[in-house]
């Protein structure tokens, strides 16, 4: 039996699997397919091709990816957009990356950071996570580490909740 959008049944199949982002909680595939198409994830990143990367590991899990290399562009796109998360590449030119995530953050309160760097700096993590952020990654990103550290960053945004 289908539950029909709009009843009791089929809100709280969709805010199921809408919290969790496990689709095997979705009565039908197109619940989950709608659930993750409202997800939307603005990544900064200022290598290009890496961005792009970034940009296609987002939509293949059936996220809506923005991309923008600098922290000028990210803000008029949060300005513009309501983002879920943010991916971002910490090594902005001549930023503190603590500056970049305590930037972002102002603009879109409530929101997952996943901050992203070329060097893992053990001071700097540490400075980057007291500003809050809910990832830390170095590059080279494994494809299975961002999808996860993704989703988990949906489920925690303070602006993703039902």
């Amino acid at each position: 039996m289908q539950s029909e959008p709009g009843s009791a049944t089929y809100f709280g199949i969709f805010a199921h699997c809408y919290l969790s982002f496990n689709p095997s909680h979705c009565a039908t595939p197109g619940q989950c397919v709608e659930r993750k198409a409202m997800a939307r994830v603005l990544i900064v990143e200022q290598d290009v091709l890496f961005g792009e990367r970034l940009r296609d590991l987002t939509s293949a899990q059936g996220i809506e990816p923005d991309l923008c290399q600098g922290l000028g562009e990210a803000i008029l796109k949060l300005r513009e957009h309501h983002y879920h998360a943010l991916v971002v590449d910490i090594d902005q030119e001549s930023l503190d990356p603590a500056d970049v995530i305590g930037v972002l953050k102002a603009v879109s309160p409530g929101v997952s950071v996943i901050a992203i760097t070329d060097e893992n700096r053990l001071e700097m993590e540490k400075h980057v996570r007291e500003q809050g952020i809910f990832y830390y990654l170095v590059k080279p990103v494994e494809e299975r580490e961002y999808a996860e550290a993704v989703n988990r960053a949906l489920q925690y945004s303070d602006s993703f909740a039902v």
